[in-house]
């Protein structure tokens, strides 16, 4: 947020944002870690609370300056009988974009937030990343005997192709 011009507008539609005004990028990032660890807690309480099963839809995206993220999203009916999502983690993929890579920061995500019990359908592109990512995660949730993921004609039972 170095960059003068930019803070130069925010104070001039907001005269109260100067002392907001942050100057370093790492200060930006220590900002969103500490707000997620906050938040963290809440989110996993709601999806203990569920009333459905906790849908995925997953996505890994590359940036224009080679950094790639896996987007892990839910949905979820909530005790109120109300849908609900949240974006449960953005992990950056530093090496590998393969299935493997993925699985690893998708399982350590839900393993966080204690929902391996809970999981429902399963929404990605059709990327072959991406069923080797449902495979691995299949793997080891059955390995930790919390559920099956079933293959069934060479797809998932509990996936949606897009």
């Amino acid at each position: 947020m170095a960059w003068p011009e930019f803070q130069a507008l925010l104070v001039a539609v907001n005269y109260t944002s100067e002392e907001l005004l942050i100057e370093s990028g790492n200060t930006i990032v220590q900002h969103i870690n500490r707000t997620y660890i906050v938040h963290q807690e809440s989110v996993k309480a709601r999806l203990h609370s569920a009333r459905s099963l906790i849908h995925f839809s997953v996505d890994l995206w590359s940036s224009p300056h080679r950094k790639a993220f896996v987007g892990i999203h839910t949905q979820w009916v909530d005790e109120n009988y109300t849908l609900r999502k949240a974006l449960l983690g953005l992990p950056n993929i530093r090496h590998s974009h393969a299935g493997e890579a993925m699985a690893s920061h998708v399982m350590l995500t839900i393993r966080t937030f204690d929902i391996q019990s809970r999981i429902g359908y399963w929404t990605s592109d059709n990327g072959s990343s991406n069923d080797t990512c449902l495979r691995k995660i299949s793997g080891a949730l059955d390995a930790e005997a919390m559920c099956q993921v079933i293959a069934l004609l060479g797809g998932w039972k509990a996936e949606v192709r897009c």
